[in-house]
């Protein structure tokens, strides 16, 4: 029943990672956290299955699916039916760490390089710092960007080290799950977790700054092996201290005396026959209620002003640009997007226009309408043009062709972002106000055999 109430969750599943597919590794968790529960021990389950629980979080997918993002009714979604399954088969509600992996399954990566891109390299850059000095080089920090020798070295948004995060966390849940920590314990392993890799994006961030900077002449790939390489160091640092926690188990006596005493409660509680009828009753009408949803609730349609739509330019670096028809994709994007959406050529690049009146998520990196097409991304050092403006740069490959990309977001005073993320937390702050431009270039440069 819940599959087939939550069905609006499973297509908007499905697209999001149709347009992101890097949020197709919370495949991966899923199947991490079936492993895991499979060496856990089968309880015999009773003659009712306990349905308080997933009534809570069905009931909360009802009364907040017309406020909540789709991200946030997925969340219940999953927890509710992942709760369920090990109700059915453990007797027992899943451990913390494991409605953990349920939630960071879901497709996170894209919104949590969106929110916390910007500030995690600001909070490098400002860790980062220091460290170079002690190495005796007379290093700043501007924004996201470290300055040496007149040279602004600025760390692209997939060295903000939020996958790196997503990752280590992934490592921290299934350990905890693996070794069945309470939650003390498991509070102890996520700050541990997050402290080893903000410490080995620091570590990260200083050893790439002599390579930006051309202090060591490496080859390209170096950018990518030594992201490897410090996330081997940081895994391995949380598997040590994660096992070291789990030799000190006397930190979680009291609670686990306690936890078992509320299970023992809860599960005498639904012995009575009358309980369980009920709850069947009440879990049934919201599935019902949860499948008609997107049906019952109506759509949002925002109403934009485009009134101070001052038309789209005619040149661009001073080089006349030509209209071009805008993609099927394009259009339904544009359909719900707070702006002006315009597809434009040079004759040499491809150049997508968007003016925007408010901040919004909808304002995603152009690296995500790139895999979304079936594109690979590579990301490249930052593009500095003859007017010293810093652009977001990345490498889109296919069999049939290679593109540079770059983009960058100008307010009305003037000011520029290379990356989305840097931009939303301008606007959140208050340091700019629309309306603002947003530039997306393409322009081919080799193709593949």
């Amino acid at each position: 029943m819940q599959i087939i109430a939550f069905w609006r969750v499973w297509t908007w599943y499905v697209n999001r990672v149709w347009e992101s597919p890097a949020d197709l590794f919370g495949l991966l968790i899923l199947i991490t956290a079936s492993v895991l529960l499979c060496t856990q021990p089968r309880i015999p389950q009773g003659a009712y299955l306990p349905l308080i629980p997933v009534i809570l979080f069905v009931g909360l997918y009802v009364c907040l699916y017309p406020f909540v993002p789709p991200l946030i009714r997925a969340a219940f979604a999953v927890t509710a039916l992942g709760t369920t399954l090990h109700l059915l088969y453990f007797g027992r509600l899943p451990q913390l760490s494991v409605w953990a992996l349920f939630l960071l399954a879901l497709p996170v990566v894209s919104t949590m390089q969106f929110y916390l891109g910007y500030p995690a390299r600001v909070i490098a850059g400002k860790l980062t710092v220091p460290i170079l000095k002690l190495g005796g080089l007379a290093v700043d920090q501007t924004g996201t960007a470290l300055v040496w020798n007149d040279q602004m070295i600025q760390y692209d948004a997939p060295c903000s080290g939020v996958r790196m995060l997503w990752a280590g966390l992934f490592v921290t849940f299934t350990l905890a799950a693996y070794y069945g920590f309470g939650w003390l314990r498991l509070t102890a392993s996520v700050t541990i977790g997050i402290i080893a890799v903000l410490l080995g994006n620091v570590l990260r961030a200083s050893s790439l700054f002599y390579i930006e900077a051309e202090i060591l002449k490496t080859p390209s790939w170096w950018h990518s092996g030594i992201g490897l390489v410090v996330f081997a160091f940081t895994a391995a640092a949380i598997v040590y201290s994660l096992q070291c926690i789990r030799e000190r188990t006397e930190i979680d006596e009291w609670t686990e005396r306690r936890i078992n005493k509320i299970r023992q409660t809860y599960f005498t509680f639904h012995i009575s026959r009358f309980t369980h009828q009920a709850s069947r009753v009440v879990f049934v009408i919201l599935c019902s209620l949860a499948a008609l949803m997107p049906a019952i609730t109506p759509a949002k349609h925002t109403v934009y002003d485009l009134t101070q739509f001052p038309g789209w330019p005619k040149t661009f670096n001073n080089q006349p640009i030509q209209p071009l028809p805008l993609s099927d994709r394009e259009q339904a994007f544009g359909k719900g997007f707070p702006g002006m959406l315009g597809r434009f050529t040079n004759g040499e690049r491809e150049i997508v226009i968007r003016w925007v009146t408010q901040a919004t998520r909808k304002l995603h990196p152009a690296s995500d309408c790139f895999r979304g097409i079936g594109y690979t991304i590579e990301p490249a050092p930052m593009y500095i043009d003859a007017d010293d403006s810093h652009w977001g740069s990345f490498r889109a490959r296919r069999p049939d062709q290679t593109l540079r990309v770059y983009e960058q977001i100008v307010d009305a005073d003037g000011k520029c972002w290379s990356d989305v993320s840097a931009w939303y937390w301008a606007t959140f702050l208050g340091r700019s106000s629309g309306p603002w431009w947003a530039y997306t270039v393409a322009e081919k440069i080799g193709a593949e055999n």
